[in-house]
């Protein structure tokens, strides 16, 4: 399983202007799988509802 602690730096790339790095971020988060919401949830400075929103595009995305 992807290490939790990683999780502040890649929501402070989920806006970087590289598509690479977005893409990036993408696989790291995706990786989380099931997981994920639980792991942000327990951040102590979990994302807004702007990045949340971003952060399930990106999964939804990474689906189809």
């Amino acid at each position: 399983m992807p290490d939790p602690q990683n999780l502040p730096h890649l929501l402070k790339l989920l806006d970087d202007d590289s598509e690479t790095v977005r893409e990036s971020v993408a696989q790291a988060l995706k990786a989380f799988g099931p997981q994920l919401e639980t792991e942000l949830a327990q951040l102590s400075d979990p994302p807004d509802a702007e990045q949340m929103q971003t952060i399930r595009a990106i999964i939804d995305r990474k689906k189809k």
